[in-house]
């Protein structure tokens, strides 16, 4: 903002920029890569993909990881490695999550999306991704915020901002 630019210099707000552009690479990525990762274990235990989301999200979910991959790469020139390493181990660990949580309500995941316009919907929703899960022959939607922080911990909300600050 213009009052920034006042007090800020220049230096200071192109590493903010550029630390803020990284930031959603990451995000963005993780949550792609997480979905991609449930599709791409179809017919394991606890993931049995429908055709209605495999043909209408999973070519998309390829290409915005690949993307995100090529921002990735450009964003963070000799560190690549090291970034891709996190946001991998963290895509898998919240797949695998999604994925335990199913099996223990004796359900199964049949399609996931990236859901990142879901504030829209107000204060009461916020996701990243949605998971779709069929139980007992009632298919459902489960929303899911993911973060994926640079100390390789992952949280997982199924939240909205509004319980969340109530809580």
């Amino acid at each position: 903002t213009e009052q920034n630019i006042e007090y800020m210099s220049l230096r200071k707000l192109l590493k903010e920029a550029k630390s803020g552009a990284l930031a959603h690479i990451k995000g963005n990525y993780n949550e792609a890569l997480t979905c991609q990762d449930l599709y791409n274990n179809d017919g394991i235990k606890g993931i049995a993909i429908a055709s209605k989301y495999k043909s209408k999200y999973k070519a998309p979910i390829d290409g915005i990881v690949s993307k995100f991959d090529e921002d990735l790469k450009k964003a963070t020139k000799n560190n690549y490695a090291k970034h891709k390493k996190i946001i991998v181990q963290g895509s898998k660990d919240m797949a695998r999550y999604l994925v335990g949580t199913t099996i223990n309500e004796d359900a199964e995941i049949i399609g996931a999306y990236l859901d990142n316009l879901a504030f829209h919907k107000g204060s009461e929703f916020k996701a990243d991704i949605q998971v779709a899960v069929m139980k007992k022959g009632t298919e459902r939607l489960d929303a899911y915020s993911l973060k994926l922080y640079g100390s390789k911990t992952v949280t997982l909300t199924n939240s909205s901002p509004k319980s969340l600050a109530e809580q």
